[in-house]
């Protein structure tokens, strides 16, 4: 991912992703797992997880082999979706991952925010809210 280029997920209201370089840019990410798979690793500490968690996570009710290789094609999916934020998606052999360099979420951001005791960061915390979490998924 170019150093300039921040990517923002959101999680309230619609799901979308966006790359926010010179001018915003939405990323169509054309699975509903792929969705799901983007959220889930957005919201883990360190935005990364076991691929086995991942198979079982979301293919839990096919066998493992097959919810190995569905993970795979989802990865391949997603890979195609996100080309233009090259290296926001870490994958490694054992791992699926996000790059938290220049990632924004929202509702990681909310929950910052809402932890702060300053009266000024109710503003920008409403803005985040635009509807309910994971509301598509």
């Amino acid at each position: 991912m170019a150093s300039s280029t921040k990517v923002f997920v959101r999680l309230f209201g619609p799901f979308a992703v966006e790359a926010q370089g010179a001018r915003p840019v939405p990323l169509a990410v054309v699975s509903r797992r792929g969705r799901a798979l983007i959220a889930y690793l957005a919201m883990q500490p360190g935005y990364r997880a076991s691929r086995e968690h991942l198979a079982t996570l979301l293919w839990g009710d096919s066998g493992d082999a097959q919810a190995r290789q569905s993970l795979r094609q989802c990865v391949a999916s997603l890979r195609r979706d996100l080309h233009r934020v090259a290296g926001l998606l870490v994958v490694d052999r054992d791992s699926v991952g996000l790059s938290g360099q220049n990632l924004i979420v929202d509702a990681r951001e909310f929950a910052a925010l809402g932890r702060s005791s300053q009266e000024s960061d109710l503003q920008p915390a409403a803005t985040l809210f635009q509807g309910e979490f994971l509301a598509d998924l």
